[in-house]
């Protein structure tokens, strides 16, 4: 299985690679292209992703532990938001926005998920 860690890490790679030379090239481009066109479509794009992180997950965990993995998100999350934070302010009104509105069915589930893979990961870090 590590064969299919390899293909989506590669994968991955390649689409992070377009998407910096895309970002430099032109911005424009890109948020158009992509961006507007995944976040146009709520429905669907929820669908793909869902079953993209349900299969990457699957493929990490026959291969890494559940530290390794959680570990591994904890360094993509501070990479994350060292990107978001130079728009700070823009970060700002939109968790105004976000504040004021109800949780989604599929964001209930996606807190449950993390409190199981949370409970999971502290669990195998500290007590296993």
């Amino acid at each position: 299985m590590a064969e299919a860690l390899q293909i989506i890490s590669g994968v991955a790679g390649i689409v992070v690679l377009i998407k910096l030379i895309m970002f430099i090239v032109s911005r424009k481009t890109w948020l158009e292209v992509v961006t507007r066109r995944v976040y146009g479509n709520p429905r669907f794009s929820s669908l793909i992703f869902a079953v993209l992180a349900a299969a990457i997950f699957y493929y990490l965990a026959l291969e890494l532990s559940i530290v390794q993995i959680f570990a591994a998100a904890a360094f993509m999350a501070c990479m994350a938001t060292l990107g978001l934070l130079q728009y700070s302010r823009t970060v700002s009104a939109f968790t105004k926005q976000v504040e004021k509105q109800r949780f989604s069915s599929i964001q209930w589930i996606l807190i449950v998920v993390w409190f199981v893979l949370a409970g999971w990961a502290i669990y195998a870090s500290l007590i296993a």
